[in-house]
């Protein structure tokens, strides 16, 4: 069905929403500590469960019909993103050495849950 529509895609992607998606990334890959709120009246959560709660939209609303929001384009942006930070901290291209924050951050949970 995703790729019947894929395949088929006659509307172009317009608006600065998977650029938006792609500062996400990196933001989340940085600063995994960070909280955020969704909006005001929701509680503070970790910043990359933040970006996970986007990416869960996203992959449910590529699959609905008629959807006018642009679905590939947010994950593609944040694919975009999650390989510049990837690649532009183990490049040493940011003068920083040692794991990525979010990498760094994943390991402890694992080694705390042992």
């Amino acid at each position: 069905q995703v790729r019947e529509r894929v395949e088929y895609a006659d509307k172009p992607s317009l608006g600065a929403s998977g650029s938006v998606m792609a500062i996400s990334a990196v933001a989340a890959s940085l600063f995994p500590l960070d909280n955020v709120r969704l909006n005001p009246r929701m509680f503070y959560m970790p910043l990359p469960v933040a970006v996970g709660i986007f990416v869960a939209s996203d992959l449910f609303g590529i699959t609905q019909e008629g959807s006018p929001t642009d679905h590939a384009g947010h994950l593609g942006g944040l694919a975009f993103g999650a390989l510049y930070a990837y690649s532009s901290w183990y490049s040493g291209r940011w003068g920083v050495t040692g794991q990525l924050p979010i990498v760094y951050r994943f390991k402890q949970m694992i080694q705390q849950r042992k």
